[in-house]
C-alpha cells in the first residue's frame, strides 16, 4: 500500500508570531522582521512530562513493526518507552536519545525479538519532559505482510474533549475487522459497544488492551460503523483498529472523538480520480442530516471544481457514497486528483467518514477525513521515507474562506532543504512533490540539495505571518 502525507490546514489566522527566517524565499530573499516591543516577550511553556501513546492493535514482536519518531526540538530529547502487553503488564525499554531534529526509523518488531521481548502488544507510551509536539511518533502495522503496511498514528490526551469514539469503514469482500481498545489510565473502565449486536459491554483493567474481531460477507453488510463509549477520564481509552484483507491488504479504521471536531467540514485530500473510490459515512446522531460533496483539483491556483447535489441521511445510519460519476468528470476535465470536502448541515459530531481508493494490483489506500486544524496543531512534522512502497507528496489544503502563506522544509541526509513560501488560496491544494525534487538534485535557494542516499526524514510546515506585500 503506498503511504503519501496528507494534510489539512485552516487557514484562519490564530495566533501571531514574527519569524526572521533567512533561508526561506519568497520570489526574493525574505528579510528579518523587526517589530517595536511594547510589552515583554510571552514566556515560554515549562518543560513537563509528556506523554504519547501508540496503538499496536494486537500486532506484536512475530510481526513487522516500524516505529517512526521525530524529534521537532532545537536540541537534544530523550525518549522513555513503555510497552504495555495486552494484560497490560508492563515493559521498560531502553531510553532513546535523539539528536536535534533527528528522524529515526526501528524496526521495532526485530529490536524486539533480539531483546527477548515476546507476546502481542496494546500500546507503547513514550515519555519525555518538554513541550507539546516537540516529539512526533508514528506506527507502521503489517497485518498482512506482503501486502505493505498501514500507519498507526500518535494519540495525545489533547485530541479528546468527550467520552465517545466513533469511526466507520467500507468492507471489500470476505473482510476481518479488529478493534482495540487500550486503558492508558490506572482505573478500571466499564467500555459500551452500542453497535455491536447485544450492545456489549467489557471491562478493562488499568493499562490492558481488548481486541474485538469480527469477520464479514460482503453479502450481509458493505459499511460497518463502530461507537464507543465509556465513564471515566475523557482521555482513558484510546481506540484504533484495522479493515483485514488477505487479498488487498490492510487499511485503518480511524477512531476520533467527534465531540473534539473544530470544523462541521471533512476533507480527503488527493483523491486519484482514475481509481475505484469507496465513500463511507455514517450519521450518528439522532437526526436526519443533509450533505453534499464538493471537488476541487489540486496542486493549482485556480482549480477545476465540482459539486454533488445534496443527499440526505438517515439517524443512526450508514451508507456507501457513490463518487464514481464525479470522479469520471473530473477526470475527463483533465483532473488526476482532486480534494473532497464533505459539507454538511449539521455540527461536527454528528458524523463520520471514511474514503478508501483502490489503486494498482487490487491494493488498497486509506485516504482519511480530516477537519481543518485547530489553534494548538497549526502547524506539523511529518516523515518521510525512500523505502519501498512509500511516495513523498506533502498536500497541504486550505479549507477556510482566508488565503493563507505557508513555509516548509524538509529534513533529510543531514540536510536542512527550504521550500518558497507558498500561497494557497482558499478551496486549493498546494503539493510538495519532494520526491522529484530529490531525484532532480533540484537546490534550495541555499543551493542544498536532498542526499540520494537519505532513507527518511521529515517534512515541517507551519503559517507564515508577514508585513502586506506592496
Amino acid at each position: 500500500m503506498k503511504k503519501i502525507v496528507c494534510l489539512v490546514a485552516d487557514a484562519v489566522v490564530l495566533f501571531v508570531c514574527l519569524i526572521a527566517l533567512a533561508t526561506v524565499t519568497h520570489s526574493q530573499a525574505v528579510k528579518p522582521l523587526l517589530a517595536k516591543r511594547t510589552a515583554p516577550p510571552p514566556k515560554m511553556a515549562p518543560l513537563t512530562d509528556q506523554h504519547i501513546a501508540l496503538l499496536f492493535a494486537g500486532q506484536g514482536s512475530a510481526d513487522r513493526i516500524i516505529l517512526t519518531l521525530n524529534n521537532n526540538r532545537a536540541g537534544s530529547l530523550t525518549v522513555t518507552p513503555t510497552l504495555y502487553r495486552l494484560s497490560g503488564d508492563a515493559v521498560k525499554l531502553p531510553a532513546i536519545n535523539l539528536k536535534q531534529s533527528e528522524s529515526r526509523l526501528i524496526e521495532l518488531g526485530d529490536s524486539l525479538r533480539k531483546s527477548g521481548v515476546e507476546g502481542q502488544f496494546g500500546y507503547m507510551d513514550l515519555k519525555y519532559s518538554g513541550r507539546l509536539m516537540e516529539l512526533g511518533a508514528q506506527l507502521t502495522l503489517y497485518p498482512v505482510t506482503e501486502k505493505g503496511g498501514l500507519d498507526s498514528p500518535r494519540s495525545l490526551a489533547v485530541d479528546f474533549i468527550s467520552t465517545e469514539r466513533a469511526a466507520v469503514a467500507w468492507l471489500p469482500d470476505e473482510s476481518e475487522t479488529v478493534v482495540a481498545l487500550s486503558n492508558v489510565s490506572s482505573q478500571v473502565i466499564t467500555v459500551r459497544l452500542p453497535n455491536e449486536s447485544d450492545g456489549a459491554q467489557v471491562v478493562i483493567g488499568p493499562h490492558e488492551t481488548i481486541l474485538r474481531t469480527h469477520r464479514f460477507e460482503r453479502e450481509a453488510k458493505e459499511v460497518v460503523a463502530f461507537d464507543v463509549n465509556y465513564d471515566g477520564p475523557i482521555d482513558a481509552i484510546r481506540v484504533f483498529g484495522y479493515v483485514k484483507n488477505w487479498k488487498s491488504g490492510s487499511f485503518p479504521l480511524r477512531f476520533s472523538d467527534p465531540a473534539a471536531s473544530p470544523s462541521a467540514l471533512l476533507t480527503a485530500v488527493g483523491l486519484r480520480t482514475s481509481a475505484p473510490t469507496h465513500i463511507a459515512l455514517q450519521n450518528i446522531s439522532d437526526k436526519p442530516i443533509e450533505y453534499h460533496l464538493h471537488f476541487a483539483e489540486i496542486g493549482t491556483d485556480k482549480p477545476k471544481t465540482l459539486d454533488a447535489p445534496p443527499t440526505r441521511l438517515r439517524p443512526h445510519t450508514g451508507e456507501t457514497v457513490s463518487i464514481t460519476s464525479p470522479l469520471r468528470q473530473l477526470l475527463a476535465m483533465g483532473v488526476e486528483r482532486a480534494t473532497l470536502t464533505l459539507k454538511t448541515d449539521a455540527d461536527s459530531r454528528s458524523f463520520v467518514a471514511a474514503a478508501t481508493q483502490e489503486v494498482q494490483n487490487a491494493l488498497l489506500e486509506d485516504v482519511p477525513f480530516r477537519t481543518g486544524n485547530p489553534r494548538i496543531f497549526m502547524r506539523g512534522a511529518y516523515p518521510l521515507r525512500w523505502t519501498q512502497d512509500y511516495t513523498n507528496h506533502p498536500m497541504v489544503a486550505n479549507v477556510s474562506n482566508t488565503p493563507m502563506i505557508v513555509r516548509a522544509y524538509a529534513i533529510a541526509g543531514g540536510v536542512t532543504y527550504a521550500f518558497p513560501l507558498q500561497d494557497i488560496a482558499p478551496d486549493t491544494t498546494a503539493v510538495f512533490d519532494v520526491d522529484q525534487i530529490r531525484a532532480n538534485q533540484t537546490p534550495d535557494i541555499n543551493g542544498k540539495v536532498i542526499p540520494l542516499d537519505a532513507q527518511f526524514g521529515k517534512f515541517h510546515w507551519a503559517p507564515w505571518f508577514a508585513r502586506r506585500r506592496p
